[in-house]
């Protein structure tokens, strides 16, 4: 009898974890659509999407691309640039359950309209004394998640 009842307990634990799969198959699914469509509507030949799921990501822009698209579901991601870049950047980042970290090169100023649904959006970037500095434009949403914007120290 015993026996029984440990398939029973084991079967419903797979289908939970199963269930639980196809929910974070499904929502990742929806996210690269989501950066599909950002990247299309900026018609950009120099961008670059990430849809990152797990803990430990990172993420370095190159100096030349002009717009991104970063995701993180249920995990950690962290954005920086390899160089500072010396033109505009349209960044739309989505954090779902997750913490993502964004460091901004010193040289760039930044406008930011992320949208926090559950969750938290701080930017602590520091704007640049020069007045033609390339602006970083940053969209997005927050969901249950955290998105911390700081500047590089120079």
């Amino acid at each position: 009898m015993e026996g029984k009842k440990f398939k029973k307990v084991v079967l419903k634990v797979l289908k939970v974890f199963g269930v639980l799969f196809a929910a974070m198959a499904g929502v990742t699914a929806l996210l690269m659509r989501r950066g599909t469509k950002f990247i299309k509507k900026h018609g950009s030949n120099m961008n670059t999407m990430v849809c990152a799921t797990g803990s430990g990501n990172s993420s370095e822009i190159a100096k030349d691309i002009e717009v991104g698209f970063f995701s993180c579901l249920v995990g950690c991601h962290n954005i920086y640039w390899a160089e500072a870049p010396t033109k505009q950047f349209d960044l739309d980042v989505c954090s779902i359950l997750s913490v993502m970290s964004i460091t901004v090169p010193a040289n760039m100023r930044v406008v930011c309209d992320i949208k926090a649904v559950g969750g938290m959006v701080t930017n602590r970037a520091l704007d640049p004394e020069d007045e033609n500095a390339p602006v970083l434009n940053i969209t997005g949403k927050a969901i249950c998640g955290m998105i911390t914007i700081r500047s590089e120290e120079a």
